[in-house]
């Protein structure tokens, strides 16, 4: 870690310490996993837990106490969490969000209850179901690493509890979810073509390399669990992609990027739909009985009709 971060944690410690409503601050992400170790380039990940949460979701002027900000804005991070992502004037960057310091101790609480069959009856069902959704957020944040920069209470015992009773569990094969993504894909796929054919090629742009990509992608993270196993880690936002994905994968991988122009927008949506397609039939070959609704053969039939139309649609 660099002398900048330094400063930024310092500083951020010390308000921490110094500010009433601010009982705790984790620090999570890649400058506290134990592997694929941060780089100078490395945003800093922290929760921060206050007892007065709507105050700082308002309020963005302590920032000012950390550095001087000189890029910011919000992201929506679930249904109630709002985070924060700014950069300070020496570079450094710092993902904050704020929860009420009250989550970690039901979260516990819940932790605690599902050891005895008797007491977890006891909890209405709806109660079960907000305070697990509390422990499984906290499992899956602090999976690969945390440590407590600030712990005015039991934070960090409590997390390491929950860490160690609710171990996060990748998502596993869903049927549907596979079907969605290979209709959403040759969706995707139909649009390119139609948008090339008009010479319309900053959405064929879009609808190639952000939709197509996207489904592509997921299918991936579909392929390398079925033949790795449910926990095998994926990351997220393809980090990392070329040490986890197969070889016949990434060997691809250059090929599925075109430039700014007709034939060779073509050719690499080709490429992408040729490794996708290439990616189905293996997870077919692993998964019985799949039936599943596979539009590609109508879809590669209307593609290359529009290819020998060298007319322009409207």
């Amino acid at each position: 870690m660099n002398k900048a971060k330094h400063e930024v944690l310092k500083r951020l410690r010390d308000w921490a310490t110094s500010t009433k409503d601010i009982s705790c601050i984790v620090v999570a992400g890649s400058h506290a996993r134990k592997d694929h170790l941060p780089d100078e380039f490395s945003d800093i990940d922290v929760v921060i837990f206050s007892s007065n949460v709507k105050f700082y979701e308002r309020n963005f002027d302590w920032i000012n106490q950390i550095g001087e900000p000189v890029l910011y804005f919000k992201d929506q991070l679930g249904r109630n969490i709002t985070g924060r992502k700014v950069y300070f004037s020496n570079g450094v960057g710092l993902d904050i969000f704020f929860l009420d310091e009250k989550s970690v101790r039901w979260s516990y609480l819940y932790t605690k209850a599902s050891e005895r069959k008797w007491l977890f009856a006891l909890l209405p069902g709806a109660v079960k179901k907000m305070m697990r959704a509390g422990v499984l957020f906290f499992a899956e944040y602090i999976r690969r690493g945390f440590y407590c920069l600030v712990d005015k209470g039991k934070f960090n015992d409590r997390l390491c509890y929950i860490d160690a009773r609710f171990k996060f569990r990748q998502e596993g094969f869903d049927r549907e979810k596979l079907e969605h993504v290979i209709n959403s894909f040759w969706r995707y796929a139909l649009h390119t073509a139609i948008n090339l054919q008009r010479r319309d090629f900053w959405h064929a742009k879009i609808t190639c390399d952000h939709g197509m990509k996207k489904m592509l992608l997921v299918l991936v993270e579909i392929y390398t669990k079925i033949t790795n196993g449910r926990d095998y880690d994926t990351w997220h936002h393809a980090r990392f992609l070329e040490q986890w994905a197969a070889p016949f994968i990434v060997e691809k991988l250059p090929l599925i990027y075109g430039h700014y122009e007709m034939e060779d927008a073509w050719k690499c949506m080709k490429e992408t739909a040729d490794l996708f397609s290439e990616i189905t039939r293996r997870i077919a070959d692993h998964v019985t009985d799949l039936n599943l609704l596979n539009p590609e053969e109508y879809v590669r039939q209307w593609i290359e009709a529009m290819k020998v139309d060298k007319r322009v649609l409207v």
